[in-house]
């Protein structure tokens, strides 16, 4: 899946490629956007399939960590 990620209406990652061709924990850092006190949305918009993919309709989302160093 190829999706746009916006943090509180700031675009931190552009047509991000999320195919693996096996299912592996990938990790994601951003230095652009800021996280606010109190209410952050982040929110993740499907673009389309990496070519390379077989019924790629779907993602799956486990855990998010934030830290504010």
């Amino acid at each position: 899946m190829v999706v746009d990620v916006l943090l509180n209406g700031e675009m931190i990652f552009e047509n991000l490629d999320l195919y693996n061709k096996e299912l592996a924990l990938k990790e994601r850092f951003f230095k652009n956007g800021s996280i606010n006190k109190g209410k952050n949305i982040l929110k993740i918009i499907a673009k389309g399939t990496n070519p390379s993919s077989v019924n790629a309709d779907k993602m799956g989302l486990d855990y998010l960590m934030v830290s504010m160093n």
